[in-house]
């Protein structure tokens, strides 16, 4: 993870740089912060516990090398093809949002085939039910819970994850589903206490869920936090809770 992220480093331009780092340094606080209340004698479960949150911490340590690799991954492409141009964070898997309003996701164009045809049809079966809900901030507690309801044709979804005093919560309309995921019209609201002050943080708009890489899960594309520019990853499990009901694209 070091070496992807001097490399990345090495990149950028000066405030994309200093928008990873403030993003890296506040995923390190929360990794020290997680391993130093497991590691207490009082630690909940005991060994047992402090085995099982350890692997969730490993699991979250692999999840952030993985982001890394990716944006490396574009820099260099893009680097290949515009040498000596800094890498705009735009360019990565990352929305740069401001003033609380996530940038609307990409309408899908052009002439659909059968493969995304039948693609939509499958997002658009998987998603009424409840689904997971998780933000890597709120690690060290339970998963959250998303409820996504059918009303006169249209899809509300509604959710919630909280850990000691720090919650995500999503409230609004799916507005458009596609293959990959489906766009969102609502609100995000974010409280983690060691970031922004403890304030909490709200993304209002059209946002996107995505799943990329084959895995099993739809993020939210307005990854960067508007108040303070730290990245939130905010998932949704595509498995119904209590049924399997959809792969991802491989």
């Amino acid at each position: 993870m070091n070496r992807v992220y001097r490399e990345l480093m090495g990149m950028l331009g000066d405030e994309e740089r200093r928008m990873l780092r403030d993003a890296q340094r506040s995923w390190m606080r929360m990794r020290d912060l997680s391993f130093a209340l497991w590691s207490s004698l009082r630690a909940e479960g005991g060994r047992e516990g402090l085995c099982a949150a350890v692997a969730v911490q490993r699991e979250l340590t692999g999840r952030r090398a993985e982001e890394l690799a990716e944006l490396l991954a574009v820099g260099r492409e893009r680097a290949g093809r515009m040498r000596g141009a800094s890498v705009a964070v735009a360019a990565v898997p990352v929305e740069r949002v401001s003033g609380g309003r996530a940038p609307e996701g990409a309408a899908m164009h052009g002439r659909e085939s059968v493969q995304t045809v039948q693609g939509v049809e499958a997002t658009r079966a998987a998603l009424p039910g409840r689904h997971t809900l998780r933000m890597q901030w709120l690690a060290a507690g339970d998963p959250g819970e998303a409820v996504v309801e059918e009303r006169d044709g249209a899809l509300s979804l509604t959710g919630r994850q909280e850990h000691a005093g720090n919650f995500v919560e999503i409230e609004g309309h799916i507005v458009e589903v596609r293959a990959d995921g489906f766009a969102f019209e609502g609100t995000v609201r974010t409280r983690v206490a060691h970031i922004n002050g403890g304030l909490p943080c709200e993304r209002t708009g059209r946002m996107a869920f995505t799943v990329r890489n084959g895995r099993w899960f739809w993020r939210l594309q307005a990854i960067t936090n508007p108040c303070c520019g730290v990245a939130d990853y905010i998932d949704l499990d595509m498995e119904r809770v209590g049924a399997v009901v959809l792969k991802p694209a491989r």
